[in-house]
C-alpha cells in the first residue's frame, strides 16, 4: 500500500530569530578614547606579554590595512598596542571570549585609547581582532 510521506522538520520563525540576535550581537566593542587623536603616520609597535594564538601579526596586518604605520621594533614608534585576552578553539577555529587592549604613548606612558572586545561568537579571533580595529578607526577621527 502506499504510505503517506512523513512532514519535513519546520524551523521555528522563533528559532530562526533567537539565532540571528545571537549573531548580531556576537562581538561589541568599546573603544574609550582618553588622549587626542593617534596619528596614522606615527609608528604602532604591537606586543602581548601572552599572545596564546599569535594575534600580534594580525593586529599588524589589520593596523596596515588602515592606513596606520607599524614598526617593528618598540625603539622605532610612538605608541604601543598592547593587552590581554582569553580565545578557545570552537569547532573550525580560535575565537576571542574577551580582550581587553590599549594604546599608549611610549615616551609618556599616557593611555591614548582603550578597546574592549566581548565574545567574538561565531566569529573567529582574526574577524574579531578586524572589527576592534576598525572600531578604533572610527573613534579616532
Amino acid at each position: 500500500m502506499h504510505q503517506k510521506p512523513e512532514k519535513l522538520c519546520r524551523i521555528s520563525p522563533v528559532l530562526i530569530l533567537l539565532c540571528l540576535t545571537l549573531v548580531g550581537c556576537a562581538s561589541d566593542v568599546t573603544v574609550v578614547r582618553r588622549g587626542g587623536p593617534i596619528s596614522p603616520r606615527d609608528g604602532i609597535f604591537v606586543e602581548f606579554e601572552f599572545d596564546m594564538i599569535d594575534l600580534a601579526p594580525v593586529f599588524r596586518a589589520e593596523l596596515k590595512n588602515a592606513g596606520f604605520s607599524v614598526t617593528e621594533t618598540r625603539a622605532d614608534a610612538v605608541y604601543l598596542l598592547s593587552g590581554s585576552y582569553a580565545a578557545l578553539w570552537d569547532v573550525f577555529h580560535y575565537k576571542l571570549r574577551f580582550g581587553q587592549f590599549k594604546v599608549t604613548e611610549i615616551k609618556t606612558g599616557q593611555v591614548m585609547m582603550l578597546l574592549e572586545s566581548g565574545d567574538t561568537g561565531l566569529f573567529s579571533a582574526e574577524t574579531g581582532v578586524h572589527k576592534i580595529v576598525s572600531d578604533m578607526v572610527r573613534e579616532n577621527r
